[in-house]
C-alpha cells in the first residue's frame, strides 16, 4: 500500500493510511504505534494529534511519517524509528547500538533499592552500585535518579561498565539529558574488570568498607533462541543477547571474575530467562560456594531474577 499524495493532508488522513500499512504488516498494535510515529514525525507531543485532528502536515512531515512507517512495516523496531524508549517512567534515547530496555527488566530497580535498604539497615551506608553491560544506562541511571531525588542518598557511587563504546556515548547521551551525568562513573572493558582497575586508581583497596552491589542484566537467549528471533529483535546487537548453548555463558565469565571478590562483603542482582534457574545455581555455587542466591518472579510469575549475596547476611 502506498500513501496517497496530496496537499492538506490531516493528522486523521495519515494515520489512518499508516494503520492500514502497519496493520497488512501483521503489527498488533498498528493503532498507538502509527500516533507514536506520527508524534515523532510532526516532533509533537502525541497528545497534539487528539486535540489538533484537523493539523495539515508540511511536506517534510509527511515524508517523515511515510519514511517511519514504511520502516517499521519491515520490522524495524518502533524504539529505534523513533528514537526513543521509556523506562521506568523516564525516557531514554536508543538506536541500534544498543539493546531496546524491557518493561520486565524494572524489577532490577526495585531489587537493587530494596537491597540498598537493607545494607544501610546494618549501618553500612559506602555503596557502589555497577551495572555491569549498561547498554543504553537504563538501569543504572534509573536507579541513581530514584536515589538522587530522595533521602536515601549518602556515600553511594554510580557506575556504568560496557564492552561496547558505542553504548557508553548513548549512556553518556541519556545521563546528560537525565542531569545525572555528573554522579555516574562510564567505564569501558569486560563485565567487572573496569571497576576493579578503576576503583584501584582510586586508591582505595578493594578490601576496604564499600559495599559492592552488581547489577547484571547479560545476554541469556540460548542458541537455539538466536535462530528464531522475532523481525523486531533482529534488529538489536547480537551481543547483547547471545548467551550461547545455553544462554549462560556470559554469565559464568562474570562469577568468574566475580570470585576475586568472593572474601568481600558483595550483591549480585542478575536477570535470568525462566527455565535457567537451577543451572544459573550451580554457576554461582562454582565460583562462589559461601553465596547464598534468591530467585525472584516477574510481575508474570515468572522465574526472572536472581538476587546473590555473599557472605549471605
Amino acid at each position: 500500500m502506498k500513501f496517497v499524495k496530496g496537499s492538506g493532508l490531516t493528522m486523521q488522513d495519515v494515520l489512518e493510511q499508516g494503520r492500514k500499512i502497519l496493520k497488512k504488516a501483521k503489527i498488533e498494535q498498528s493503532d498507538p504505534e502509527s500516533e507514536l510515529i506520527l508524534s515523532a514525525a510532526i516532533r509533537k507531543p502525541r497528545e497534539f494529534i487528539y486535540t489538533h485532528p484537523e493539523y495539515a502536515l508540511s511536506r517534510s512531515e509527511k515524508g517523515n511519517f511515510a519514511n517511519f512507517i514504511k520502516r517499521r512495516a519491515k520490522r524495524l523496531p518502533l524504539a529505534y524509528i523513533i528514537g526513543v524508549k521509556e523506562f521506568y517512567g523516564l525516557a531514554f534515547f536508543v538506536n541500534k547500538n544498543v539493546l531496546i530496555p524491557r518493561p520486565e527488566t524494572e524489577g532490577l530497580i526495585d531489587l537493587a533499592l530494596k537491597e540498598i535498604n537493607e545494607i544501610r539497615q546494618t549501618g553500612i551506608d559506602k555503596i557502589d552500585i555497577i551495572d555491569i553491560g549498561t547498554g543504553s544506562g537504563a538501569i543504572i541511571l534509573s536507579l541513581a535518579k530514584t536515589i538522587l531525588g530522595s533521602r536515601i542518598m549518602n556515600d553511594i557511587a554510580f557506575f556504568a561498565v560496557d564492552k561496547s563504546k558505542k553504548s557508553l556515548i548513548i549512556a553518556q547521551e541519556n545521563a546528560k539529558r537525565l542531569g545525572v551525568n555528573e554522579h555516574i562513573q562510564f567505564l569501558h572493558g569486560n563485565l567487572i574488570q573496569p571497576y576493579l582497575k578503576s576503583t584501584q586508581r582510586k586508591r582505595y583497596k578493594i578490601q576496604d568498607a564499600r559495599y559492592k552491589i552488581f547489577l547484571a542484566n547479560l545476554p541469556y537467549l540460548t542458541s537455539k533462541e538466536m535462530k528464531n528471533l522475532q523481525p523486531e529483535v533482529r534488529y538489536e546487537p547480537r551481543q547483547a543477547l547471545d548467551g550461547g548453548k545455553d544462554g549462560l555463558d556470559v554469565y559464568r565469565s562474570f562469577f568468574k571474575q566475580l570470585a576475586k571478590l568472593q572474601n568481600n562483603p558483595f550483591a549480585a542482582i542478575c536477570e535470568i530467562a525462566p527455565g535457567q534457574k537451577n543451572e544459573f545455581l550451580k554457576i554461582v555455587k562454582a565460583s562462589l560456594p559461601q553465596s547464598a542466591t534468591e530467585f525472584i518472579k516477574d510481575l508474570s510469575s515468572r522465574t526472572r531474577f536472581a538476587a546473590i549475596e555473599n557472605p549471605p547476611r
